[in-house]
């Protein structure tokens, strides 16, 4: 069990993920965070002169620039069958609008606006390609561009209204299910009561204190008013929506908004004074600091008085500027605020310390105050690497965009990352601004961005010392490597697979196990509309030596075996079998939200999982043709009891969604209590990844909080009491919870454990770390940190410490065990006997332990783990 323990963190340790843009609707995951609003409009001036009243300040409408062309390429084709959700039946000339994300987020950072703005609706519209169904409510789009990518598809008739977001587009036809779509309309007037247009406003759900989700947007011309889409979406999130302005002030306007009962005349919010902030950021050499290029980030919270410790809206709409070239600016805020602005690092282990300023908020309407932040940090000075892009047979490349990226021996995270862009005759220029360690090595690796480049990975080698002037490499070798394997990929009736993503395992043993971790390769990385596919090697990089397998997936296919070959095969002939799917609903009653049910797909013992939808549907595909079991249930806080509905032995068809009737319109209730715990330190700063347990319910369901903080807690009967266990942070048990409240938690008991032995290796690279364990009094083991901790939270330093903060006084055994990190990562106990205990004491102040772990043992678990 131990092992087991190990080895999942050992995962997470070394797996590396990527946010994938979330669907609208969950409005915290707002794609407009990608373009924040408050930009620096250069070069246009300052649209709030300082001591003009900003409600005077005439307003232009942001239009989509005529240069914003759609791309007019044809791509692959999008089947989509739209319904009406309640009876089912096909809805003929609806409108489908297809729009790639990628363009889109380009266009919201061309006009420097937002998701959600008039601007980015407009934008939407013009880049998609729209088509009408017909009378079976089918319609296929034919998408601008190659298709790659995520895709944003809507259907509309009338008032009636659905999407999907789409990761990736596949053969699979899309279903969208059409309800009514509820609009809201807020007017704003400002002196005198006329309409004022370009201020931002936005729907706001408040859930305790200090959670909430909201929605923004700006009003139009001429008549000053916003309109908020979608509003269905709002509401499956639950209750507690009003409208109010989108930046912090003092006792906000907040009119509700409630569902079933939105008005068919404007909301008017009569617009209060308000002034603007401008942050001025600079490094130690006085150099102005760029967010993107230099890594940092501005955070500006702000407070009714200087003494209050709770933001007034964190983590809304202006909290977040993007810092451009030195300057922020969150363009409106409210009048008689304290503000607290913080220039922090975004790179992880950077060693830089945030720094921070308060001052006053604007005083009077139209009032600009600014700030300058000195950042301790100073750019390292630029080398110039200057040469040609080259094919293997000398041809330079054409104007083409190159990613380039530092690597760095020993690995550093926050090293430098640019796009470059080559001359028509391969010429290219760089900086190079990461130094190279010491005793270490630095190369850049170089991806080809665009269709054209058929992912061409290459390398550059600047191990080498490299003068402030332009260092000449002469021409770089960028294409692809010796080829590994091609063929085809199709399906189980020999139909060809188009947008396959295919792997190639290399063939490495350990412990008398088989493993087959992916090899570095280059060339397009999906089969084309034939399931063609031709993998390389990376230029530079060696042939691998040993035994290597292909496998290709794809979204609607059952994952398919590993298949050996031989290097420079030319004719792989690879098949995935289809995969079925099925899809459902649930009825979202009153209070009940997406999170509170859970599907589970029985085939035999082996589960699968669905998720809810915020508008109650939820879809699970991959699955293998055959019959399954599916359960829906409603969480009650326990493992028992929960309110259920059981469909048996449903068939799952090939290539089929199967819509099973008994799987529609679920409505399942319950007497649960539900309450929202927001956790925080005693700054205001949210705490992840907390445990919350229930006390006296029966076999409770430990929950744990987001990024956010949040965590919601079931039981069958309020007031209830909880405990709540953070890496950190003081253990805290929670009583008398009745309703949504806020929790702080106190900072934990400083611990520093040391060793003498040596805690990291490099031959094979190891890492020591410790699992901290107590005995409970029924003699059953808590692993404290386990869920809670953070990478590498519980790993010895190269200097043999590790610092913890207990949770609580006590009695804890402190269990060394070893990651050892190669083509394939293993862990476990190094088997110490007895145990080491260590005594943590309530006082003040950091305490010390000496751990003695012999050397031998370390280096057989080395043995038995490499």
């Amino acid at each position: 069990m131990r092992n087991l323990v190990v080895a999942i963190f050992v995962l997470g340790l070394i797996v590396l993920g990527w946010l994938l843009l979330r669907e609208e609707g969950a409005v915290e995951d707002d794609p407009g965070r990608a373009a924040p609003a408050s930009v620096i409009p250069d070069p246009a001036p300052d649209p709030v002169a300082p001591g003009a009243p900003i409600s005077s300040v005439p307003f232009v409408e942001p239009r989509v620039p005529e240069d914003l062309t759609p791309d007019e390429t044809t791509g692959p084709t999008i089947e989509v069958q739209v319904l009406e959700k309640e009876t089912g039946a096909p809805v003929a000339d609806a409108e489908v609008v297809v729009t790639s994300m990628s363009a889109y987020l380009a266009a919201v950072r061309t006009l420097r606006t937002f998701h959600g703005s008039p601007a980015s609706r407009r934008a939407r519209r013009r880049l998609g390609r729209a088509e009408n169904t017909g009378e079976d409510g089918i319609v296929r789009v034919a998408v601008r561009g190659d298709g790659k990518g995520a895709h944003w598809v809507e259907a509309r008739k009338g008032d009636l209204w659905d999407f999907r977001y789409l990761i990736r587009i596949t053969k699979e036809p899309v279903v969208l299910s059409l309800v009514r779509d509820q609009l809201l309309r807020v007017r704003v007037r400002g002196h005198g009561g006329r309409p004022r247009s370009g201020v931002p406003v936005a729907v706001r759900r408040a859930s305790g204190p200090r959670r909430f989700s909201f929605k923004k947007t700006e009003t139009e011309p001429p008549a000053g008013i916003a309109t908020f889409e979608h509003m269905q979406r709002r509401f499956a999130q639950g209750d507690g929506w009003h409208a109010t302005f989108a930046f912090p002030m003092i006792d906000p306007p907040g009119v509700p908004v409630d569902e079933g009962q939105l008005p068919a005349e404007p909301i008017d919010l009569a617009l209060p004074g308000a002034g603007s902030l401008d942050v001025t950021v600079r490094d130690g050499g006085g150099r102005l600091v760029d967010g993107e290029r230099d890594g940092f980030r501005i955070v500006v919270e702000a407070f009714a008085g200087p003494e209050e410790r709770e933001p007034l809206w964190p983590d809304g709409p202006t909290s977040k500027p993007e810092l451009r070239q030195g300057r922020a600016r969150v363009p409106w805020l409210g009048l008689g605020l304290f503000l607290r602005v913080t220039a922090e690092s975004t790179k992880a282990k950077s060693g830089r310390k945030p720094v921070v300023v308060t001052l006053a908020g604007p005083r009077t309407d139209g009032d600009v105050v600014a700030c300058t932040l000195e950042v301790p940090f100073e750019a390292a000075p630029s080398a110039v690497v200057v040469g040609r892009l080259v094919r293997r047979d000398g041809t330079p490349w054409s104007r083409t965009e190159i990613w380039a990226w530092s690597r760095l021996v020993p690995y550093r995270p926050d090293t430098h990352q640019e796009t470059i862009t080559t001359t028509g005759d391969g010429r290219f220029r760089l900086l190079v601004r990461d130094p190279i360690p010491e005793g270490g090595s630095r190369r850049i690796r170089l991806t080809v961005r665009g269709p054209e480049g058929n992912g061409t990975v290459g390398w550059l080698d600047l191990s080498r010392a490299l003068s402030a002037g332009p260092n000449d490499v002469g021409d770089v070798v960028l294409d692809l490597g010796e080829l590994l394997v091609g063929g085809q990929v199709v399906d189980d009736t020999g139909r060809p697979v188009e947008g396959a993503r295919y792997s190639v395992g290399m063939l490495v043993e350990k412990n008398g196990k088989e493993y087959w971790p992916d090899v570095r390769v280059s060339g397009d990385p999906l089969t084309d509309d034939q399931g063609r596919f031709a993998v390389y090697t990376v230029t530079g990089d060696p042939l691998p030596t040993t035994a290597l397998r292909f496998r290709a997936r794809h979204s609607g296919f059952l994952s398919g075996e590993r298949v050996p070959f031989s290097i420079g095969t030319r004719s792989l002939h690879y098949v995935i079998e289809r995969a079925g799917g099925l899809a459902g609903s649930v009825v979202l009653a009153s209070g009940q939200a997406p999170e509170d049910f859970k599907i589970t797909i029985w085939r035999g013992k082996s589960p699968s999982w669905a998720e809810v939808r915020t508008d109650g549907s939820f879809e699970k595909s991959a699955l293998r043709a055959g019959r399954v079991d599916v359960t829906i249930e409603l969480l009650t806080g326990t493992y028992d009891g929960a309110p259920s509905k059981k469909v048996k032995d449903l068939e799952i068809v090939a290539g089929v969604v199967t819509r099973d009737p008994r799987l529609q319109n679920v409505r399942l209730e319950s007497d649960v209590k539900k309450v929202a715990l927001t956790l925080v330190d005693r700054t205001g700063a949210p705490v992840g990844r907390a445990r919350v347990e229930v006390l006296g319910d029966a076999n409770p369901r430990a929950t744990y909080s987001d990024g956010k903080g949040r965590v919601v807690v079931r039981s069958k009967t309020l007031p209830l009491d909880c405990r709540i266990t953070a890496w950190g942070f003081r253990r805290r048990v929670v009583r008398d919870v009745r309703a949504d409240r806020r929790v702080v938690l106190d900072r934990g008991l400083d611990v520093r454990i040391i060793t003498s032995v040596q805690t990291k290796g490099s031959d094979p690279e190891y890492l020591l770390g410790a699992q901290v364990v107590r005995v409970k009094p029924n003699g059953m083991h808590e692993y404290v940190f386990a869920r809670i901790s953070p990478a590498r939270g519980t790993l010895f330093d190269a200097k043999g410490r590790l610092k913890l903060r207990f949770p609580e006084p006590g009695t804890f055994r402190i269990d060394p065990y070893l990651v050892v990190i190669g083509p394939v990562a293993s862990g476990g106990s190094i088997g110490m006997k007895p145990v080491p205990e260590i005594t943590v004491r309530d006082v003040p102040g950091p305490q010390t332990f000496r751990i003695d772990i012999p050397q031998e043992l370390v280096n057989s678990a080395i043995k038995k783990l490499r």
